[in-house]
């Protein structure tokens, strides 16, 4: 540094310069060098507003870096921590701004929304101090999906569930194996033990089977959904950058739902069983529904039934018990598959071999999994040869 001996004038109060050594006692640093340094690092106006449109995305402060080097030919004014902060001073705010400016945000965002689509919809309530209370927001694509799929609930029962085996479809499975496995590790008399079977139809999803999920209470369905999300929003995300996440994360599946409707017009058909049931199937189903329903009737081929039964011929023990009545054309299993996911079991496929039935009853092609109600509408048959 150089070094500088200055002296007070009591006369006329001002500092007189009595020693200026330009000698540094250090080496120089270049320009680049200098660069780094607190004091000349900044933000300009219109790299801020580039930084918070590339923020939009969630994307990574090092990736917003990495573009922004790109632009500027690796030249920069600022570093990831100016970045951070930067960031940090934009959604945290000061004054009257914080949480408030969130929430003002928000209802901005959600006015315009409804400004420029007529067919969104939201609405919300203010507590007794102007607080925000309640907020509804529904999308044009979810009053759309609502009206083909109806409503649907899913409660993520996956929680570690990659974690232990549970290779189980009845009630009575479950109850048999939990009693085995309590006897094997001396759990019998353990105290949190019981009162945990006794809240087993609140946690199994075993007991959830009768009613329609659509597959999606499965650990690979609630991880893909985890992983989406976290691509487009954070644990940082607030709450008016949540909707424009959001209909990110919309958007994209839409687009893939596209790519996948063009893709199956595209498709050939192959048969694989030479049964009537693979070709209503393909005709009814969407390409992701169909491979569902294939791979059920192709493992049908390793089962037998006996009267009302039907099991693996390599595990006779295990028995699925079949209800068919031929008037109603209803078939039944004890596995419940079908309310669960929408797609008939192995059981049930071949019961109505066994019993017969050479075309699925209609009520088997449900519209939940017709490609009539998937948002690209199907407007020419998929190619047959």
């Amino acid at each position: 540094m150089i070094r500088i001996v200055c002296e007070l004038n009591d006369c006329s109060e001002e500092w007189i310069v009595k020693l200026h050594v330009r000698e540094h006692n250090h080496s120089l640093l270049s320009g680049v060098e200098i660069s780094l340094l607190a004091a000349f690092r900044y933000i300009s106006p219109e790299d801020g507003e580039r930084i918070k449109l590339l923020k939009r995305p969630i994307l990574k402060v090092s990736d917003i870096l990495n573009v922004m080097r790109l632009e500027k030919a690796d030249v920069l004014s600022f570093n990831s921590r100016d970045v951070r902060n930067f960031l940090s001073k934009e959604s945290v705010g000061g004054g009257e701004q914080g949480s408030n400016h969130d929430v003002a945000e928000l209802l901005k965002t959600l006015k315009e929304k409804s400004e420029r689509d007529s067919k969104s919809f939201y609405d919300f309530t203010m507590d007794e101090d102007g607080r925000l209370e309640n907020i509804v927001w529904i999308p044009r694509n979810a009053k759309q999906m609502a009206e083909n799929f109806a409503d649907v609930v899913v409660f993520d029962t996956t929680y570690r569930l990659n974690r232990y085996v549970l290779e189980v479809e009845t009630a009575a499975e479950f109850e048999a194996l939990w009693f085995t496995i309590m006897e094997q590790h001396l759990l019998s008399d353990d105290k949190h033990i019981k009162e945990l079977f006794k809240l087993r139809e609140s946690w199994c999803p075993v007991y959830l089977r009768s009613y329609f999920f659509a597959g999606m209470a499965s650990t690979q369905r609630s991880e893909s959904l985890n992983a989406l999300m976290d691509f487009f929003m954070t644990a940082q995300t607030q709450l008016h950058e949540f909707i424009d996440a959001f209909d990110q994360v919309v958007g994209s599946r839409l687009e893939a739902g596209k790519i996948a409707h063009v893709r199956d017009k595209l498709s050939t058909f192959r048969s694989v069983t030479s049964t009537k049931f693979e070709q209503q199937a393909y005709d009814a189903f969407t390409g992701y529904a169909f491979n569902l329903f294939r791979q059920q009737l192709v493992s049908s081929l390793e089962y037998v039934v006996h009267g009302e039964k039907v099991s693996h011929h390599e595990h006779m023990e295990i028995k699925r018990t079949i209800s068919w009545d031929s008037q109603t054309q209803t078939i039944q299993c004890s596995c419940l598959s079908f309310q669960f996911t929408g797609i008939l079991c192995r059981h049930a496929l071949r019961a109505l071999v066994h019993f017969n039935v050479t075309e699925l009853p209609q009520q088997y092609l449900p519209s939940r999994r017709d490609v009539c109600t998937t948002v690209a509408k199907r407007s020419t048959p998929r190619a047959s040869f």
